[in-house]
């Protein structure tokens, strides 16, 4: 039996909200449907006794496959330390599934890139990180596979709508800026006092990295807005997409609030999320959304131009009916993103 090593971050109670977290904790189930034998190398936990790990692996252990899970600042360095204390004598497939928007937004960081280029298979989240990624890493075989979910079967039904319905709005993501979560409140909160009644409450759900003192400010405004405003609730993690009855539950809400105009953005995980709960998107315009979301199933504004995100808001309050149309389009696409896609995936691809 051939054994694979998988490098990645994966959640725990603590880190539970993030994406890369998600897709790796799903990546890994897939892995082991496969015929092999699979060492983990987790670098949620203390990074040091990881990398200890890694080093006495490699001493006495040969792998058949290295699997590695994670954006591509860490990913490029976990690389790097395999290349360094793997046994020259031994040959391994190398697995690179490159989390989020490739190397768009880490300027700033060190990416070997050289490290990437000893790869067998790149697997990316968009067309986009292809072709900016192809200028400096060339060598690997480019494959695209956008997100990796548990998918559950609910029961598809239409939803009544009046000229008076109150529509249920969700924020479903990290709470942070650039991720719009402020948009969003303001945006809710501009229709309402526009068309002087309540057409949209918005609930809130989402982690905060405590490490970060402008997610912790972000937090603070969260919470005095949804004291000041009814219709404005913070669920905090209270709401997550963690089995079945989750779904069911995001399933009650009418549209899924997406303003993100974060630089990463590709593939996220909670429009893959609403697929499955069919719960139509809002969404900015980030540079992948086109290859993710369509008009059919989604709505979209220009990303960081409020004023065209009320615009939309209230053509959406003026034509409920339109819902129904595209959750109905929603169901056809959460299959793409199913384990058993991915696990088909690889198997097509040769892993093991």
């Amino acid at each position: 039996m051939k054994r694979l090593l998988f490098i990645a971050s994966l959640p725990n109670k603590k880190k539970m909200y993030d994406g890369e977290r998600n897709k790796s904790k799903e990546v890994l189930w897939c892995l082991k449907q496969l015929n092999c034998k699979i060492d983990v190398i987790d670098l949620t936990k203390i990074q040091i006794f990881q990398i200890l790990k890694l080093y006495l692996l490699l001493k006495i252990r040969r792998y058949d496959v290295l699997f590695v899970s994670k954006c591509i600042v860490g990913g490029s360095l976990a690389l790097r330390l395999f290349n360094k204390w793997q046994p020259k004598n031994k040959k391994t497939s190398k697995w690179f599934y490159i989390i989020g928007n490739g190397d768009i937004g880490f300027e700033d960081k060190k990416i070997y890139y050289d490290e990437i280029n000893k790869c067998d298979y790149l697997i990316v989240e968009s067309p986009i990180v292809e072709q900016t990624l192809k200028q400096k890493v060339d060598s690997p075989k480019y494959l695209l596979f956008p997100c990796v979910k548990k998918i559950y079967d609910l029961e598809q039904r239409e939803k009544i709508y009046t000229n008076d319905t109150v529509l249920k709005a969700i924020y479903f993501s990290r709470i942070h800026e650039k991720k719009g979560v402020l948009d969003a409140i303001n945006a809710v909160i501009a229709v309402n006092e526009k068309m002087n009644k309540i057409c949209f409450t918005l609930d809130i759900a989402g982690g905060v990295n405590r490490k970060e003192t402008c997610t912790i400010e972000t937090e603070k405004k969260v919470i005095e807005y949804s004291k000041k405003y009814s219709y404005i609730n913070y669920l905090k993690l209270s709401l997550r997409a963690s089995d079945k009855k989750s779904y069911e539950r995001l399933s009650e809400y009418d549209l899924h609030m997406f303003p993100s105009h974060f630089s990463q953005e590709c593939a996220p995980g909670s429009v893959i999320d609403m697929f499955i709960a069919g719960v139509p998107t809002i969404s900015s315009r980030f540079e992948s959304s086109k290859y993710i979301m369509s008009e059919a199933n989604s709505f979209f504004f220009e990303m960081n131009n409020l004023e065209q995100l009320i615009e939309r808001l209230i053509f959406i309050y003026n034509n409920k009916q339109i819902l129904n149309r595209k959750r109905n389009e929603l169901y056809l696409e959460k299959n793409k993103y199913s384990r058993e896609s991915f696990v088909d995936f690889l198997k097509k691809n040769n892993i093991i």
